[in-house]
């Protein structure tokens, strides 16, 4: 996992699978995408949680306080979009 932020353009985002991200714009963190990507692939956002914030740090050999904070920044930002 890397821990710089970069800019990935629109063919790495498809190929993670993250088309809707573009929407939000061009410019993101390769560690904030792979968590949301990871997140939603394990089920963290099923309800009831299928993962648990731990689980999906553990899958990414993260903290879990990273991961948190990275999908409450994705999830503040998808809101500010949906809801703007």
């Amino acid at each position: 996992m890397r821990e710089a932020a970069v800019s990935i353009g629109e063919s790495a985002l498809e190929a993670m699978g993250l088309e809707p991200l573009l929407a939000l714009g061009r410019e993101a963190g390769i560690q904030e995408l792979e968590g949301i990507r990871t997140a939603v692939d394990m089920g963290y956002y099923e309800v009831p949680r299928e993962a648990t914030a731990e689980e999906v740090a553990a899958e990414l050999e993260l903290d879990s306080s990273t991961v948190t904070e990275h999908l409450q920044r994705a999830e503040r930002n998808v809101l500010t979009r949906v809801l703007s």
